[in-house]
């Protein structure tokens, strides 16, 4: 529904510590702390996301006129000129729904090369990545999902001349298994996985419920089944969460997995 049940940052501090004044000791203590207890994780820690992004990405093939039951070959990685980008496994032969149980990254990196990540970014968008949403907050940060564009003004000087600016097929390789430029927050993340259930244009709310039903976000019915699907099978079939499985027999969740490297 996009109602914030719990908004929790670890490692937190005692609010209690603030109220008659806190200490040099104490403060420089929070302050000095690497885990940043001080700040909200939630809006202002950014992340690559890693696989978890694997089903907006599914849709946005899916979008693009990719067929769900094309398969690829998974031996271990994808050849792009003189470099191997890796798999965590070798999957074999994958479908779409079969690579995001599996969280196969030779598939998505070979579907995102055959589209363009120019076809990718705006489906990120549209499901609340680099979003800022409307909380009564002090400041959020919204990260990043990036393409050809905004590489451009990246790598743009002040004097007008252009470092890197081109776009290359391995900035779509790393952002299609959700590392690279693309960074979001927690909450962004969330929101995209309700809008995935849902299939419709969810803000967070903090404080009360919603009162009507936000508009649909107009993605075909049958794009989100299939991304669905997959998110089941990972969670419930012999995907990569079958240990998070929920231990009730009436009450299943789906889900994605992810795991980032930072350098």
């Amino acid at each position: 529904t996009g109602d914030v049940l719990a908004m929790v940052s670890m490692p937190s501090y005692d609010p209690n510590s603030f109220s008659d004044g806190i200490g040099k000791t104490e403060w420089a203590w929070l302050s000095d702390d690497p885990r940043k207890p001080l700040g909200n994780k939630v809006l202002n820690a950014l992340y690559p996301p890693g696989s978890t992004i694997k089903p907006m990405g599914a849709l946005a093939l899916l979008e693009a006129g990719i067929d769900p039951s094309d398969r690829v070959h998974c031996g271990g990685g994808y050849a792009l000129g003189n470099r191997f980008f890796r798999c965590l496994g070798r999957h074999g032969s994958v479908d779409m729904r079969r690579a995001i149980a599996k969280s196969c990254n030779t598939y998505f990196y070979a579907m995102g090369h055959k589209v363009g990540y120019d076809k990718i970014a705006p489906m990120a968008k549209r499901l609340g990545l680099g979003e800022k949403f409307d909380l009564p907050v002090v400041s959020q940060s919204y990260g990043t999902v990036p393409d050809s564009e905004w590489k451009r003004r990246k790598f743009e000087t002040n004097r007008g001349i252009v470092e890197r600016p081109d776009w290359t097929a391995s900035d779509t390789l790393n952002a299609s298994i959700g590392q690279g430029f693309l960074i979001v927050n927690p909450l962004q993340l969330a929101m995209m996985s309700a809008r995935i259930a849902s299939g419709r244009a969810l803000q967070p709310l903090l404080i009360g419920r919603h009162d009507k039903s936000p508009p649909l976000l107009g993605i075909e019915p049958k794009h989100l089944e299939t991304v669905r699907g997959g998110m089941w099978e990972v969670v419930n079939g012999d995907g990569t969460a079958g240990a998070s499985r929920l231990p009730f027999p009436d009450i299943q969740m789906s889900g994605k997995t992810g795991t980032a490297q930072v350098r």
